[in-house]
């Protein structure tokens, strides 16, 4: 009997998968060198009689106890190709990335157990992820080009040509033609710096965390002053409707949540279906959080396309022939980050689309003071 004992301790000793031995509290009650050694640690006395979750990622941490409980309430063996890969946690704070496989036993004291297998596949996904983000950014100047390409070649097209035609009209006579086309010169321009003006924001908004300016305010002044900015035309401003309590204040920065308002509800103009569709701004303070609902009955974001949506010069199949970058849901999905908050959406093609922002009432960014901040506001 103790030459089996021997045998058995060399082979957990010695084995290449690492080995973890837990018991009803998840207490770690073996481990293998092996795990030591994945997990970086300098010896197995670091980690006795520890709970398992000091290898699990701290953000992940309660959940894991709960998936243990519940394992322990209804255990079952598997093996690695039906759990995937998992995240470890190693002493230094890195990442290791395992596959397990658990084995459920009980003692002859029947006290249960759990032996855990790892395999180390951390070079494998690294290499996966590395490959992907090289798709991720292969797409991204794919979509970067096709967009400026587009945005680019219609306006200077007609910067060309009504400048080309101007040179024609010499006579008085011909002072309404000039007019038009320097009219359309003019449109051109405009369209062109608002281009540019997409791609310098999204740059200016990347970094700001530490430059936010926080201050309590009325939230209807803020929706005000994002509507008057947008210099909204007669038919746009009647199919607004705003709803919003008066007595509402909100710790914020007001620049960021301007922005927020505007892209959202430029967006919404710009996509409905007709002048007479409506579209709704309602903000409204919900416990320990504050909640924006922007919701037009325009053409709709196709479902497949959905997740997508807030991706970098990301446009919907069906708006290719509306102008814009793709830039503007990324700005609004980053800055609504920044204040510690989440955005949704939902929509129907060709009859709605609504985002809902959700910010906390109680903010803890970093803040540097007013008379601190970087004048990022240039």
């Amino acid at each position: 009997m103790q030459g089996n004992n021997t045998i058995y301790q060399r082979i957990f000793d010695n084995a290449r998968e690492g080995m973890i031995l837990t018991d009803a509290e998840g207490r770690i009650i073996l481990i293998n060198p092996r795990a030591v050694e994945l997990f970086k640690y300098d010896s197995k006395d670091e980690l006795l009689h520890k709970k398992i979750e000091v290898l699990v990622p701290p953000h992940l941490r309660k959940t894991h106890e709960q998936y243990r409980e519940m394992y322990y309430r209804s255990p079952q063996n598997y093996s690695m190709s039906e759990r995937g890969v998992l995240e470890g946690y190693c002493k230094d704070g890195s990442t290791v990335y395992l596959e397990i496989s658990l084995s459920y036993f009980e003692d002859e004291s029947g006290n249960p157990n759990v032996l855990c297998f790892l395999s180390d596949v951390t070079p494998r996904i690294r290499t996966e992820l590395a490959l992907q983000r090289e798709r991720e950014l292969h797409e991204l100047k794919s979509r970067f080009v096709s967009m400026v390409s587009h945005e680019l070649r219609t306006p200077l097209s007609n910067i060309y040509t009504s400048a080309t035609l101007l040179s024609r009209y010499q006579d008085r006579s011909d002072q309404e033609k000039r007019e038009r086309h320097i009219q359309r010169i003019k449109r051109s321009v405009k369209s062109l710096i608002e281009l540019l003006e997409d791609i310098l924001s999204f740059q200016k908004f990347e970094n700001i965390e530490e430059q936010l300016r926080l201050e309590h305010l009325s939230v209807q002044s803020l929706v005000q002053e994002a509507i008057a900015e947008l210099n909204l035309s007669g038919d746009d401003a009647k199919r607004l409707q705003i709803r919003v309590d008066p007595s509402l204040h909100y710790l914020t920065d007001r620049m960021i949540f301007k922005t927020i308002v505007k892209n959202l509800l430029n967006n919404a103009l710009k996509y409905s279906s007709s002048k007479q569709g409506r579209v709704l701004l309602d903000i409204v303070e919900d416990g320990d959080t504050l909640r924006l609902r922007i919701m037009d009955e325009g053409i709709g974001i196709p479902k497949e396309e959905l997740p997508s949506i807030f991706d970098r010069f990301y446009r919907a199949s069906n708006a290719m022939h509306f102008r814009g970058t793709g830039l503007g849901l990324t700005i609004v999905k980053n800055l609504v980050g920044i204040l510690g908050g989440s955005i949704s959406v939902d929509s129907i093609e060709n009859q709605y689309t609504e985002f809902v922002v959700e910010l906390p009432l109680q903010l803890h960014p970093p803040v540097i003071a007013s008379g601190e901040s970087q004048n990022f506001r240039s």
